[in-house]
């Protein structure tokens, strides 16, 4: 009887929000087979690329003369992707018990000890396939193989005894602290400059410090001081402009009972995300320059200024839909690249199509 009266509510849970994914689907024929063919555009350009890319590269030969001259730490870095692969796992499972919908219900322990596991077996068994499918194609040897394959269920079992990070509230509070105090009047802007703040923090600027293996050998102090600038500066600058963004998703959904336009709101949501662009572009001029380069500095303004108002416009086109984003931007982006590399004097108009669509939709959503 215990048995029968056993209900998980996780799995509950996955079937409804499957079940309603495939019933918006189903309510969104034309919009659904439009994306379902773009996506195999898309699978079928990259599966076509790829190959070539790879070999162009020389990846496998690569791979093999790196596992040869340092198995034991290729042997540690693989183990390392893959524990942290799992302890994302553990970390979901911690913040779910302490703030999910399910963190106040007496569950069984036994119950969260399974679905963790369960998690962790996935997690494994995708991780073996792409290892066998990746170091296989390249020739490593059959005892290189085996060592990786065998490190993928050692990751899965050391996982849930690492120490969570981030799991207590004061904490995760203190990291999202922001480095702007706005107690203005509220408006987006400042809704935005608030959240560009909080990318002003150690664990967002620590990424810029990489810029400085760009640094030709034998550099002056004033090279790696600009470049260290810079990196910190582009560091701050990408935080900046992705919390920026996700603005404009937090402001649809939590304004959307209340008669704003859409205008209104791409109006006020405009301001931050085109100054840190604006920024972003002054930084890229500022680090070729320094890098003795300036021809570069004018195809990195023009990159970064197609890539942003296109991730922008894509943004603000499916803002009720924030699931899409990723692979609506990535769609645009591969759609761009593939008219640049075949017709490049088409890549124009053909962002300014692909704009002037998206914030088209993006006005009557």
């Amino acid at each position: 009887m215990a048995s029968m009266l056993f209900f998980d509510p996780f799995r509950a849970q996955a079937r409804l929000l499957w079940h309603n994914r495939v019933a918006r689907w189903r309510a969104n024929a034309a919009e659904t087979a439009f994306h379902a063919t773009a996506l195999g555009a898309l699978a079928a350009f990259v599966a076509w690329q790829a190959p070539r890319q790879i070999a162009r590269l020389d990846v496998a030969a690569q791979l093999r003369g790196i596992v040869q001259q340092w198995p034991m730490a290729a042997a540690a870095v693989l183990l390392a992707v893959l524990l942290l692969r799992q302890a994302r796992i553990a970390a979901e499972d911690a913040a779910s018990a302490r703030s999910g919908w399910l963190a106040v219900q007496p569950l069984p322990a036994a119950m969260l000890r399974r679905r963790a596991w369960r998690r962790h077996a996935t997690e494994a068994a995708l991780q073996l396939v792409v290892l066998l499918g990746a170091l296989a194609s390249s020739g490593i040897g059959s005892r290189a193989l085996a060592v990786a394959v065998a490190l993928v269920p050692l990751a899965a079992t050391l996982a849930p005894w690492l120490p969570v990070r981030g799991t207590h509230r004061a904490a995760a509070t203190l990291r999202q602290r922001s480095a702007v105090a706005d107690v203005g009047t509220g408006r987006l802007w400042r809704w935005q400059t608030i959240e560009a703040g909080v990318a002003f923090r150690a664990r967002t600027l620590a990424g810029g410090v990489l810029l400085l293996l760009l640094v030709p050998m034998g550099s002056g102090p004033i090279v790696v001081g600009v470049m260290l600038v810079c990196g910190l500066v582009v560091a701050w600058l990408l935080g900046a402009w992705r919390r920026s963004l996700g603005v404009v998703v937090a402001a649809q959904a939590w304004l959307a009972p209340q008669p704003l336009r859409a205008s209104a709101l791409l109006r006020g949501t405009a301001g931050v995300p085109a100054a840190v662009l604006g920024l972003a572009m002054l930084a890229a001029g500022v680090l070729f320059v320094a890098l003795g380069t300036p021809r570069l500095a004018w195809i990195a303004c023009g990159v970064l200024f197609a890539g942003g108002t296109l991730q922008a416009a894509c943004v603000a086109a499916s803002r009720r839909t924030p699931r899409r984003i990723p692979v609506l931007v990535a769609l645009h982006v591969v759609l761009l690249l593939a008219i640049l590399q075949a017709m490049p004097p088409l890549a124009l108009p053909a962002w300014l199509l692909q704009t002037g669509w998206l914030l088209r939709r993006a006005m009557r959503t």
